[in-house]
């Protein structure tokens, strides 16, 4: 063998040495941390998918009320004005019989006077002497001025009556016109739940099987929240802040965040923060 080929073979068996050959076959250590990554879940997931499928829910039903507006609110207090006008009503009517009453044993008593004092006008012509024809003069003046008072409370009584009567004329008029918008709104509202009856109750089945699935405390956080934002509970993380507030979220916290292995709320409005990637992995599902 001539020296340039031994020379080779040494190179060829140093490269060797330097370079030993690829093991194309993967780590049993990678493969088994791989594998314990992939088959480990956040511990929370599920929790914070409920949440945020709840606030979906809730926002949808409040658009539904936002679109019914102040209907079931209108409503509400015209039934209740209703109900007063027609107490009112009811009120005046009995005030009239009472007044009618009055005046009519006030007439009674009245004639019964008029009667007497007729009697004793008839009298004072037969009186037997001066102090017989006083005493019966002053029992027909005494007369005439309780019919004068009984003709006052009688006149007075026909005003209180008439005005009664005019009062719950105008009342019942305005009553009538209130309950035909009162019909008139309590069709369009029916209407509006008509429309959207199959979906409510839809939505209000899923939502009531979503609540059953968090505990007390995280149903009682979540109930707390929706009173707060109406219905706007959750908030996404995207490019680092809160999409309720719009305000930043610490790097570290978004790590932690998008780990998903612990309920978070922004600092600043109060929402749960759930990852964009995390409902993107799961929404499907």
């Amino acid at each position: 063998m001539s020296d340039i080929e031994e020379n080779k073979n040494h190179e060829n068996e140093d490269t060797t040495e330097l370079n030993p050959p690829v093991d194309d076959a993967p780590s049993v250590i990678l493969e088994y941390f791989e594998d314990e990554i992939q088959s480990s879940k956040p511990k929370v997931t599920e929790k914070l998918m409920t949440f945020y499928r709840l606030s979906k829910i809730d926002q949808e039903l409040f658009e539904i009320e936002e679109e019914k507006g102040d209907l079931p609110d209108v409503i509400e207090k015209m039934r209740e004005k209703v109900t007063e006008m027609e107490k009112d009503i009811s009120e005046k009517q009995k005030l009239v019989i009472d007044l009618n009453s009055e005046k009519d044993k006030l007439t009674a008593s009245n004639k019964k006077t008029e009667e007497r004092v007729t009697k004793f006008e008839e009298q004072k012509y037969s009186a037997k002497n001066n102090k017989e024809y006083d005493d019966i003069m002053k029992t027909i003046d005494a007369g005439l001025q309780e019919m004068e008072g009984f003709e006052k409370r009688v006149k007075d009584l026909t005003n209180e009556i008439k005005a009664a009567i005019d009062s719950n004329t105008e009342l019942t008029a305005k009553l009538e016109e209130m309950k035909n918008d009162l019909k008139e709104k309590e069709g369009t509202l029916s209407e509006l739940d008509e429309n959207y009856k199959s979906e409510e109750d839809e939505m209000k089945g899923n939502y009531d099987t979503l609540l059953k699935k968090l505990d007390t405390e995280d149903k009682n956080l979540y109930l707390r929240l929706k009173k707060m934002f109406k219905g706007e509970v959750t908030a996404i993380v995207r490019k680092g802040n809160c999409t309720g507030c719009y305000n930043s979220i610490p790097p570290q916290k978004v790590i932690e965040i998008n780990a998903a292995e612990k309920v978070f709320t922004c600092e600043s409005c109060g929402r749960i923060l759930i990852s964009e990637d995390v409902i993107k992995n799961n929404i499907e599902s």
